[in-house]
């Protein structure tokens, strides 16, 4: 019975899973999206320059 009990531990059986959970951070933090971010590419680009987002800061 030991035997099989030692088997499974180094195929990495149940004992192996919560050391995979264990890697994830505890908390996830939300996205926040800046408005250059929602700029859409055929925009006037945000900086002033008069040109397209997609030309000056959205390349």
């Amino acid at each position: 019975m030991e035997a099989a009990a030692r088997s499974v531990a180094a195929e990495g059986g149940p004992a192996a899973a919560p050391a995979a959970v264990a890697d994830q951070p505890a908390t996830m933090t939300p996205v926040v999206k800046s408005e250059w971010d929602k700029t859409p590419r055929n925009a006037p680009c945000p900086c002033g320059s008069g040109k397209k987002f997609k030309l000056c800061h959205g390349a």
